[in-house]
Protein backbone atom coordinates (compact mmCIF):
# COMPACT_ATOMS: atom_id res chain seq x y z
CA UNK A 1 0.00 0.00 0.00
CA UNK A 2 1.47 3.81 -0.64
CA UNK A 3 0.00 6.91 0.49
CA UNK A 4 0.75 10.07 -1.64
CA UNK A 5 1.94 13.21 0.07
CA UNK A 6 1.67 16.46 -0.80
CA UNK A 7 3.29 19.06 -0.06
CA UNK A 8 4.20 22.90 -1.24
CA UNK A 9 2.61 26.23 -1.16
CA UNK A 10 -0.54 27.05 -3.26
CA UNK A 11 -1.16 30.63 -4.31
CA UNK A 12 -4.24 32.55 -3.66
CA UNK A 13 -4.46 30.64 0.26
CA UNK A 14 -4.50 33.68 2.23
CA UNK A 15 -7.19 35.81 -0.21
CA UNK A 16 -9.74 33.12 -0.15
CA UNK A 17 -8.69 32.77 3.58
CA UNK A 18 -9.99 36.27 4.12
CA UNK A 19 -12.70 36.04 1.83
CA UNK A 20 -14.18 33.27 3.73
CA UNK A 21 -13.32 34.93 7.13
CA UNK A 22 -15.42 37.66 5.79
CA UNK A 23 -18.63 35.48 4.83
CA UNK A 24 -18.60 33.92 8.34
CA UNK A 25 -18.70 37.78 9.51
CA UNK A 26 -21.13 38.78 7.04
CA UNK A 27 -23.21 36.11 8.44
CA UNK A 28 -22.75 36.74 11.72
CA UNK A 29 -24.22 40.29 10.79
CA UNK A 30 -27.34 38.61 9.04
CA UNK A 31 -28.27 36.40 11.72
CA UNK A 32 -27.30 38.80 14.31
CA UNK A 33 -29.95 40.39 16.66
CA UNK A 34 -32.58 38.37 14.80
CA UNK A 35 -32.58 40.78 12.05
CA UNK A 36 -33.92 38.68 9.31
CA UNK A 37 -36.74 37.20 11.58
CA UNK A 38 -38.19 40.79 12.82
CA UNK A 39 -38.63 41.87 9.27
CA UNK A 40 -40.58 38.32 8.13
CA UNK A 41 -42.53 38.92 11.69
CA UNK A 42 -43.09 42.17 10.36
CA UNK A 43 -44.50 41.28 7.00
CA UNK A 44 -46.65 38.76 8.99
CA UNK A 45 -48.67 41.42 11.20
CA UNK A 46 -48.79 43.71 8.45
CA UNK A 47 -50.63 41.44 6.91
CA UNK A 48 -53.31 41.77 9.58
CA UNK A 49 -53.43 46.02 9.18
CA UNK A 50 -55.63 47.96 6.90
CA UNK A 51 -52.67 49.92 5.44
CA UNK A 52 -49.43 49.54 4.02
CA UNK A 53 -47.46 47.05 1.47
CA UNK A 54 -48.82 43.46 3.06
CA UNK A 55 -52.33 44.91 4.42
CA UNK A 56 -55.04 42.31 4.47
CA UNK A 57 -53.02 40.30 1.72
CA UNK A 58 -51.65 36.99 1.57
CA UNK A 59 -48.07 36.27 0.95
CA UNK A 60 -48.19 36.22 -2.64
CA UNK A 61 -50.16 39.59 -2.49
CA UNK A 62 -53.77 38.61 -3.28
CA UNK A 63 -55.90 40.60 -1.45
CA UNK A 64 -58.14 38.49 1.05
CA UNK A 65 -61.74 37.56 1.18
CA UNK A 66 -64.07 40.49 1.57
CA UNK A 67 -66.44 39.72 5.18
CA UNK A 68 -70.17 37.96 4.62
CA UNK A 69 -72.71 40.47 5.57
CA UNK A 70 -73.06 38.34 8.45
CA UNK A 71 -69.96 38.62 9.65
CA UNK A 72 -69.47 42.63 8.76
CA UNK A 73 -72.41 42.60 11.44
CA UNK A 74 -70.99 41.07 13.87
CA UNK A 75 -67.27 42.02 14.27
CA UNK A 76 -66.47 44.58 16.63
CA UNK A 77 -63.72 46.29 14.14
CA UNK A 78 -64.18 46.49 9.75
CA UNK A 79 -60.83 44.67 9.37
CA UNK A 80 -60.55 41.05 8.47
CA UNK A 81 -59.01 38.61 11.22
CA UNK A 82 -59.27 41.72 13.82
CA UNK A 83 -61.94 40.88 15.99
CA UNK A 84 -60.05 40.71 19.49
CA UNK A 85 -56.78 40.23 18.21
CA UNK A 86 -56.43 37.14 19.43
CA UNK A 87 -55.20 35.72 16.16
CA UNK A 88 -52.89 39.10 15.68
CA UNK A 89 -51.24 38.52 18.63
CA UNK A 90 -50.59 35.29 19.05
CA UNK A 91 -48.29 35.09 16.10
CA UNK A 92 -44.90 34.57 17.03
CA UNK A 93 -41.18 33.66 16.11
CA UNK A 94 -40.39 29.87 16.70
CA UNK A 95 -36.54 29.17 17.41
CA UNK A 96 -35.75 25.60 16.76
CA UNK A 97 -33.54 23.14 15.67
CA UNK A 98 -32.74 22.53 12.40
CA UNK A 99 -31.79 19.56 10.49
CA UNK A 100 -28.26 19.21 8.78
CA UNK A 101 -30.27 19.53 5.24
CA UNK A 102 -31.50 22.80 6.45
CA UNK A 103 -29.66 26.55 6.05
CA UNK A 104 -28.32 27.02 9.49
CA UNK A 105 -27.48 30.02 11.41
CA UNK A 106 -24.10 30.05 13.02
CA UNK A 107 -26.14 29.27 16.14
CA UNK A 108 -26.92 26.25 14.45
CA UNK A 109 -30.68 26.93 15.17
CA UNK A 110 -33.47 28.34 12.33
CA UNK A 111 -36.89 29.92 12.79
CA UNK A 112 -40.53 29.90 11.50
CA UNK A 113 -42.96 32.83 11.75
CA UNK A 114 -45.92 30.81 13.08
CA UNK A 115 -49.14 30.93 15.70
CA UNK A 116 -48.45 30.21 19.39
CA UNK A 117 -51.56 28.83 21.72
CA UNK A 118 -53.37 25.68 21.60
CA UNK A 119 -56.69 27.44 22.01
CA UNK A 120 -56.66 29.85 18.77
CA UNK A 121 -54.24 26.98 16.81
CA UNK A 122 -58.06 26.10 15.11
CA UNK A 123 -59.39 29.42 14.78
CA UNK A 124 -56.10 30.34 12.59
CA UNK A 125 -55.77 27.29 10.58
CA UNK A 126 -59.45 28.00 9.50
CA UNK A 127 -58.76 31.31 8.30
CA UNK A 128 -55.23 30.17 6.71
CA UNK A 129 -56.57 27.00 4.56
CA UNK A 130 -60.17 27.77 4.69
CA UNK A 131 -63.16 25.71 6.29
CA UNK A 132 -66.75 25.27 7.32
CA UNK A 133 -67.77 26.17 10.28
CA UNK A 134 -70.94 26.93 12.35
CA UNK A 135 -74.07 24.65 13.12
CA UNK A 136 -74.27 21.49 10.65
CA UNK A 137 -70.81 22.88 9.26
CA UNK A 138 -73.15 25.29 6.93
CA UNK A 139 -70.91 28.64 6.99
CA UNK A 140 -67.61 28.73 4.56
CA UNK A 141 -64.61 30.07 5.74
CA UNK A 142 -62.41 31.60 2.98
CA UNK A 143 -59.27 31.42 2.81
CA UNK A 144 -57.35 34.19 4.34
CA UNK A 145 -54.11 33.03 4.24
CA UNK A 146 -51.74 35.29 6.48
CA UNK A 147 -48.29 32.87 7.29
CA UNK A 148 -46.16 32.45 4.74
CA UNK A 149 -43.27 34.35 2.44
CA UNK A 150 -43.91 36.08 -0.55
CA UNK A 151 -42.10 37.33 -3.71
CA UNK A 152 -42.30 40.59 -1.63
CA UNK A 153 -40.88 38.99 1.81
CA UNK A 154 -37.79 37.29 -0.65
CA UNK A 155 -36.92 40.41 -1.67
CA UNK A 156 -36.96 42.42 1.43
CA UNK A 157 -34.96 40.27 2.80
CA UNK A 158 -32.53 39.68 0.01
CA UNK A 159 -31.93 43.34 -0.30
CA UNK A 160 -31.70 43.34 3.48
CA UNK A 161 -28.63 40.37 2.96
CA UNK A 162 -27.12 42.50 0.20
CA UNK A 163 -26.65 45.19 2.08
CA UNK A 164 -24.96 43.73 4.42
CA UNK A 165 -22.70 41.72 1.86
CA UNK A 166 -21.85 45.08 0.34
CA UNK A 167 -20.97 46.76 3.76
CA UNK A 168 -18.46 43.61 4.24
CA UNK A 169 -17.41 44.20 0.75
CA UNK A 170 -18.45 40.66 -0.60
CA UNK A 171 -20.73 41.30 -3.35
Amino acid sequence: MSIIEFSGKVRGTTKLKQKLQGYATAFGAIFAKGQLEKILLERTLGRFKTTGPTAQKDPSGTPWAPLSKETKRSYRRDQKLVDTGGLMNSIAIVRRKMSMSELQSPTGGGFSIGVVGEEISKYARAHQFGAMAGKGYQVRIPQRRFLGIGAGDVELVDNRIAKILLRQGLR
